[in-house]
């Protein structure tokens, strides 16, 4: 798909599921769980973080509690958000062309976004992000991880969550545009979809812990803290 369109049918799909998205992804045991998972992992790596800090793709504002900051490319996702913060300052925008100055954020963190892009969309935001971000600043992201979708043998479907990389591949794209990895963790090792959702809550202290070892990089997905360089 060309990029325009593509950047077009992902505003349109947000735009449209922006009213229900929190209950959507997030209002089932699920979500409750990757949300958990989530902000408990990226709340340890910004924790040092001083403000301006921003959410690149910020969505409905899941993670603004971390944020001073929140970016777009939907307006209807940005005005749940606003509705949720009033007090934090947002902007509508693509990822790559952000209308913020040169290393104004101490830090950013872009979750759920890269995975839904091509690998030129993605290069297009990691250089934006290193304009954005002081020297020595960092920037969290995430994606699915390639090695695990092999061993389950997943399929690919259309552009949603469709990007995935082993670690040492987007170690790579990173550096060409001045990242390195300095952390890395990984979400979701264990099935946690197939498992009755009782079960869930008691395997989340287990799970969590494996992905802090080295099974780690069998997890679904990586979530990185990369340092500009």
């Amino acid at each position: 798909m060309p990029a325009n369109n593509l950047q077009t049918a992902i505003t349109d799909y947000y735009s449209q599921l922006a009213r229900q998205y929190d209950d959507n992804r997030f209002g089932n045991s699920y979500g409750r769980y990757l949300h958990r998972q989530e902000k408990a992992m990226l709340l340890n790596m910004v924790a040092q973080w001083q403000p301006p800090i921003l959410s690149l793709g910020c969505g409905t504002g899941r993670l603004m509690e971390l944020a001073s900051h929140g970016a777009d490319i939907s307006a209807e996702m940005i005005d749940v958000a606003k509705g949720k913060y009033p007090d934090k300052a947002f902007a509508v925008c693509p990822a790559a062309t952000t209308p913020y100055p040169n290393g104004l954020f101490q830090g950013a963190f872009c979750l759920h976004v890269l995975m839904h892009l091509p690998h030129e969309d993605i290069m297009a935001i990691l250089a934006e992000a290193h304009r954005i971000i002081q020297p020595s600043g960092w920037l969290v992201i995430d994606f699915p991880n390639q090695l695990r979708r092999k061993i389950v043998k997943q399929k690919e479907t259309g552009w949603h969550g469709n990007s995935s990389f082993t670690l040492q591949a987007f170690a790579e794209l990173a550096a060409q545009n001045g990242w390195r990895i300095q952390q890395f963790r990984g979400l979701l090792l264990l099935p946690i979809h197939r498992l009755p959702q009782w079960l869930r809550p008691l395997l989340y202290p287990i799970d969590t812990w494996l992905c802090r070892t080295r099974l780690k990089k069998y997890a679904s997905y990586y979530l990185l803290k990369l340092q500009k360089q």
